[in-house]
């Protein structure tokens, strides 16, 4: 896990041009803790899904949620965020694997504030870039498997987002590394 630290730290100095804001520096903080918490009880083990089985139609669907948050529900903060992505994704079924663990996983992150709305902006910003939630999905999961004969399951993970975000801007791109890059969120949607 200190390798994750250190390839975050690292990510964040080569794309955080410039000085580190106190939201950001806190927002850093939090994704620290987060990824120290999630050490600590165990759920850093692998038991989330593997890329190769998401289901694309489900991930995509999740995305798009993202996609479409309306700035004025980001503008009203971090809980009516996390209320409205648990509304707009009701319609998928309970489960621990797929997009829908995913989307558990990132909604429990933004709820308990390791993720502020200020940062799902960014990765709103990353998805609208790489051509929307379908085309960042398709590209996703492809970059994923190709890493992957090649580098550990956190690297591919870093990798797959980078290259589904490259048209994104190196801030916004680090947000989206960092969002996917937390203990629950990696497990539930890399693992």
């Amino acid at each position: 896990m200190k390798r994750a630290i250190v390839t975050l730290s690292s990510v964040a100095l080569l794309f955080g041009f410039g000085s580190t804001s106190y939201v950001e520096a806190n927002e850093v903080n939090n994704v620290k803790e987060a990824i120290q918490s999630s050490q600590e009880d165990g759920s850093d083990i692998p038991d989330g899904i593997s890329l190769e089985n998401v289901n694309q139609e489900e991930l995509t669907q999740f995305l798009t949620t993202v996609e479409n948050i309306p700035d004025s529900v980001l503008a009203k903060g971090d809980k009516a965020t996390n209320e409205y992505i648990q509304k707009e994704n009701s319609n998928l079924m309970t489960s621990e694997r797929g997009a829908v663990g995913c989307a558990s996983a990132i909604g429990l992150a933004i709820a308990s504030n390791v993720f502020s709305a200020a940062k799902i902006a960014k990765v709103k910003e990353v998805i609208k870039a790489a051509g929307g939630a379908k085309t960042f999905a398709t590209k996703l999961v492809p970059a994923y498997k190709k890493a992957r004969e090649t580098m550990s399951k956190k690297d591919a993970a870093v990798s797959a987002v980078k290259t589904a975000g490259s048209a994104a801007g190196p801030q916004a791109l680090s947000a989206a590394i960092g969002f996917f890059s937390v203990g629950q969120v990696y497990s539930a949607c890399f693992e």
